[in-house]
């Protein structure tokens, strides 16, 4: 579990510092994702590597090769998991009210050693 937050506080990090670095022009989910995009992979610590960071349907979707984690265990703490992302964003509004605004929902897809996990965090949740 706590491998799985680690992972979601980096995340939440690297896309509030992805949004810093915009703060001088017109800060949009498209651009935010696309300087993402631009680091990957990205060495997220613990074996985990942020693959992909792109717009797919209109939606964010943010892919994690993460071999180390259990799909099982993810799945069973999800609720936690998923709350501990929707605070993280919430605790930087900014990043919050870019993908609210825009009515973007933001998807984390883990790869995980034994299975694969989807995370979808709605526009309204944030």
């Amino acid at each position: 579990m706590k491998k799985i937050i680690s992972l979601c506080a980096m995340l939440v990090m690297v896309l509030t510092v992805t949004f810093s670095l915009n703060s001088c022009s017109s800060i949009t989910v498209g651009s935010a994702i696309g300087e993402l995009s631009a680091q990957c992979p990205m060495d997220m610590g613990d074996g985990m590597t942020m693959t992909a960071a792109e717009i797919v349907n209109g939606d964010a979707v943010i892919s994690v090769n993460a071999p180390s984690l259990s799909a099982e265990a993810l799945n069973a703490n999800m609720s936690a998991v998923k709350a501990n992302l929707i605070n993280m964003f919430k605790s930087d509004a900014e990043v919050a009210n870019v993908f609210k605004d825009s009515d973007t929902k933001i998807i984390y897809r883990y790869k995980c050693g034994d299975g694969d996990v989807e995370i979808v965090i709605s526009p309204s949740e944030l």
